[in-house]
């Protein structure tokens, strides 16, 4: 059985496949996170955070215990920790899932992207714009295919300037130059 689900890993896209078109390229975000410089920001803010959210509560319940808190002071920690919550899981969470769930395919007329159950393609005639960005020592980066005015920043997908346009990036894939090659070149 294991053999079938590793076939059918690497075929999802023969659905998307129109007459006479072949894939040249597929593949996955690094499952490994790329390190964000904002990172730099927020882990030390999430930190002081959490650590205020916890003592605080912890603070407003030995005050009741004793008698000398309202409980109603703890309705107003509320707010604090939901958007502790939040945070933590549209920083950190949610781009894990999105990068676990996320497919691509270069095949010899599109770009294809498949995000759990949401596809997305390119056509590649005529060329759209196309920019490749390469990282670090261990030759990661993306491809974007078909943005214009790209802002491409590699990490959390609500941070990246365009959602919601029309372009596709291949994040975080391995050897982008040689997908970049292949999308441009046309082999």
């Amino acid at each position: 059985m294991k053999e079938n689900e590793d076939v059918f890993e690497y075929e999802w896209y023969r659905q998307y496949l129109g007459v006479g078109e072949y894939v040249k390229w597929s593949g996955a975000p690094e499952k490994r996170g790329s390190f964000n410089p904002i990172y730099l920001f927020v882990i030390p803010f999430m930190l002081v955070w959490c650590f205020s959210v916890v003592t605080g509560t912890v603070d407003i319940i030995r005050e009741i215990i004793s008698g000398e808190g309202e409980v109603i002071e703890l309705v107003f920690m509320i707010p604090f920790w939901v958007g502790g919550i939040f945070m933590i899981v549209a920083i950190f969470i949610a781009p894990a899932v999105t990068r676990r769930n996320t497919k691509y395919a270069v095949t010899n007329k599109r770009v294809i992207e498949k995000c759990g159950k949401r596809v997305n393609m390119i056509s590649l005639d005529p060329m759209p714009n196309v920019q490749v960005n390469v990282r670090g020592k261990r030759g990661i980066g993306s491809v974007t295919v078909g943005a214009d005015n790209v802002y491409v920043n590699d990490g959390p997908r609500f941070m990246s300037f365009n959602r919601g346009r029309t372009g596709i990036t291949l994040s975080d894939i391995k050897d982008p130059t040689k997908v970049y090659d292949m999308i441009v070149s046309g082999r």
